[in-house]
Order: C-alpha cells, then sequence, then structure tokens
C-alpha cells in the first residue's frame, strides 16, 4: 500500500522548520537497522539538529515489515521531536500499525506536556524522556527514576534508569567504547547503549510481540 504522507525523509522535516528558525550549529544523521525475532525488518532513521539556541531537533522515519503467521505484519513511524534544556518541548508523531493510524501531538504548558492523541487530551510530567531513547539523559547516580513518554500513544509510565558500565562494542565497522543502560517500567524493559556524545547506538527490547534489536550501521555529519 502507498502511504507518501508516511514516507517523508527525516532530513527533509528538519530542513522545513530550520528554514524558519535560527540557524542551525550542527547536524547528524544516524541510521539503524531493525531486527525483529533475529529477522532483518527494515531502517529506523534518526536526523538530530542542534540550533544556536541551544534547541535540538530529533526527526525520526521507520518502515518495517515482518512475518506474523500467514500474513505480514507491517509498520510505520515518523516524528519531530523539539528538546532544550534537557526537557521536551513540542512533539509530534504519526504512526501506523496493521493499519490502525495514530497521530500524537504535545507541546510544553506551564503545568507538563499538553498531549493530544487521535483528538483525545491528558497531560505528562514536563520531565518526561521519549521512549525513542535518542539520548541519554543526564545523570546524578547509577540508578535513578525517570518518567516515560510513550511516543505511539503518549501514555506516560516510571520507571528505573540503571548505568551498568562501559562496554567495547562494534557499531557499523568501528570499534567504540559504549555506556551500556538498562529502563525497566512495571511492564517494559530495554537495555540501551549510547556513545560517547550520548546518543543511542543499540537497543533491545520487547515490541509488538517481537524481540527488537535496533543497531546502528553508520552515521553521517
Amino acid at each position: 500500500m502507498n502511504r507518501p504522507n508516511l514516507l517523508v525523509s527525516a532530513a527533509a522535516m528538519v530542513a522545513v522548520l530550520i528554514s524558519a528558525r535560527v540557524w542551525a550549529a550542527e547536524l547528524e544523521h544516524r541510521t539503524f537497522a531493525v531486527r525483529l525475532d533475529g529477522n532483518p525488518a527494515g531502517e529506523f532513521r534518526m536526523t538530530v539538529q542542534k540550533l544556536d539556541d541551544g534547541s535540538q531537533l530529533m526527526a525520526a522515519q521507520a518502515l518495517l515489515a515482518a512475518k506474523r503467521g500467514g500474513s505480514t505484519w507491517r509498520y510505520s513511524y515518523r516524528a519531530l521531536e523539539t528538546w532544550k534544556g534537557g526537557r521536551l518541548q513540542k512533539f509530534e508523531s504519526h504512526s501506523e500499525e496493521d493499519g490502525k493510524k495514530r497521530h500524537l501531538i504535545a507541546a510544553l504548558q506551564d503545568r507538563g506536556l499538553r498531549v493530544n492523541f487521535n483528538d483525545r487530551r491528558h497531560d505528562v510530567a514536563p520531565e518526561a524522556w521519549t521512549n525513542t531513547f535518542w539520548f541519554v539523559p543526564t545523570m546524578a547516580q547509577r540508578a535513578q527514576s525517570v518518567v516515560l513518554f510513550d511516543v505511539e500513544t503518549g501514555k506516560e509510565s516510571t520507571g528505573m534508569l540503571e548505568y551498568l558500565g562501559t562496554e567495547r562494542r562494534t557499531v557499523g565497522s568501528t570499534e567504540m567504547e559504549c555506556g551500556h543502560y538498562r529502563v525497566r517500567t512495571g511492564d517494559y524493559s530495554a537495555e540501551l547503549w549510547f556513545d560517547a556524545s550520548d546518543r543511542l547506538v543499540r537497543r533491545e527490547s520487547a515490541w509488538y510481540g517481537y524481540k527488537m534489536v535496533l543497531e546502528m550501521l553508520k552515521v553521517q555529519k
């Protein structure tokens, strides 16, 4: 099925916004391979734009497919996150899972994030961390509580983020030292690895009934 509105590139989304805002100080593109239950399922791409005013934009795009029984399960996602001072300022995502469409918008207000999900409104704590996990938040200790913001539904959940230490890992064709973290809520857990810039290079978690591995293939600046 042709879904042109869900195939807008992450880089193009950022470029449109940048044209109407301050000059960009940094631009980075990361491409990840996605495996579901050990099988190749597609790619996840993210573009990070750092602006001179201290804001950071992260545009994401994914188009995935996997076998489920005798049929093919399909998923698409595109989103734009705007961050400043360690807090999410604005968010918008469009996702579709096996024909089920979702539209999510959020903006920071005085009391927290005002969220509109499929035309239903609710509020989320202002310190929420998106579960794209594209960066690791500043930690004052090896384990601390976190509020997670689900980027498909806007659901808020609380859990723990733990720093497990550093590991040497091969990312793409490069061996590097990565920080290994684990995040857990009441019904969810994910293993996360970040590079020296505190940006995601690998994720392992359960997702839509699959075991998902997200692994960075390349980074371009």
